[in-house]
């Protein structure tokens, strides 16, 4: 079996990780690991979860992977146990577009963003605990650290850092002003540990790093600069590397990849010209990243670039991806309420 997985057939190298994956002999990891991460190209729609009737906006995994929070243009948020497929329940008293879903550490606590507003719920009890509320705009994107620490952006340019949550308490970290606009929509992502925050700026294309505990920023990532017309691609998702080391920024068709050490750039991707990306995610491992497309997810090796594979099936365009913290499972979402769920078939 395991010389089928040097097999030119992809179908006989398919059949053989299915059988491989399961078992649990010494050694078996690291011939399975060693295929990371083209076991990608294994990955099958699994099921297909039915329930919101707009554009999924937001996907959350739990940090046990076992259930995820959707949240659609149709003012709801619902959550799903991912083993079963089974709808658990639904949030959708007083939302409004929740763009943007993230678990605590501990899993029983979800936030949500509602417009200028962030609302947190008790998953125990199934029920809407607090709404946080302070002198920003909508908010666009949540961040949550392993610590507890909440972190939020604005599309008025404010990172706000509410240390305890529940105490609706919190200090700006930056404004990320923009030199073309006054609403400038502002993409969040963290390291695994929770020290390195990068805050990706959607016109002026700029991703700022920060020690965001030492309120301190390490680096500024940007090449370009706008012309008289702004036809630089606005960036609509960043992501970074577990480790810290690298970001990625995507939007309309083009994805730039970061070394954040060295302040390079360490490749650009360039889309066909009718494609655009919505999202990015990036594998705990570190070795792969995701995007949503239209009706697409891709994924790339991080360290090559090196589109591996396509998982298709939507039959619109994608709008969020989000992974498990196995990387075993992938959830998309996309416009006109549909999720999918992707994986390797038992």
């Amino acid at each position: 079996v395991i010389q089928s997985l040097q097999n030119e057939s992809v179908q006989l190298k398919a059949v053989a990780y299915k059988l491989l994956h399961k078992r649990k002999e010494a050694g078996l990891e690291q011939v399975i690991a060693a295929l990371n991460p083209y076991h990608y190209k294994f990955f099958e729609c699994l099921t297909t979860l039915s329930g919101h009737t707009s554009d999924v906006l937001g996907i959350a995994f739990s940090p046990n992977g076992k259930t995820i929070a959707t949240g659609s243009c149709n003012n709801d948020v619902k959550l799903w146990n991912i083993q079963t497929s089974q709808l658990i329940c639904t949030f959708d008293e007083n939302l409004l577009t929740p763009y943007s879903l993230a678990f605590s550490p501990d899993g029983g606590t979800l936030y949500g963003s509602n417009w200028n507003e962030i609302k947190i719920w008790d998953l125990q009890n199934k029920q809407e605990i607090l709404t946080l509320k302070g002198d920003f705009n909508a908010v666009h994107s949540l961040v949550v650290t392993p610590d507890g620490t909440l972190i939020s952006s604005s599309q008025d340019n404010n990172i706000c850092v509410w240390e305890h949550p529940l105490s609706g308490k919190y200090y700006n970290l930056e404004q990320h002003y923009c030199h073309v606009l006054e609403f400038n929509i502002v993409n969040l992502a963290l390291s695994i540990d929770g020290r390195v925050l990068s805050i990706g700026s959607a016109v002026d294309r700029a991703i700022k790093i920060w020690n965001w505990k030492q309120r301190q920023q390490i680096a500024t990532l940007a090449n370009e600069t706008l012309d008289s017309n702004y036809e630089l691609p606005v960036l609509s998702c960043v992501a970074i590397s577990p480790d810290g080391k690298i970001v990625i920024g995507g939007g309309e068709n083009q994805v730039d990849v970061w070394d954040i050490g060295k302040k390079e750039k360490i490749y650009t991707i360039t889309l066909e010209a009718d494609n655009s990306i919505r999202s990015i995610s990036v594998s705990k491992d570190g070795k792969t990243f995701f995007g949503a497309l239209n009706r697409t997810i891709r994924i790339w090796n991080l360290l090559t670039g090196e589109a591996i594979h396509d998982l298709e099936g939507h039959s619109a365009s994608v709008t969020c991806i989000a992974v498990s913290p196995d990387g075993k499972t992938i959830v998309s979402g996309s416009h006109y309420g549909t999720i999918k769920i992707w994986g390797i078939p038992e």
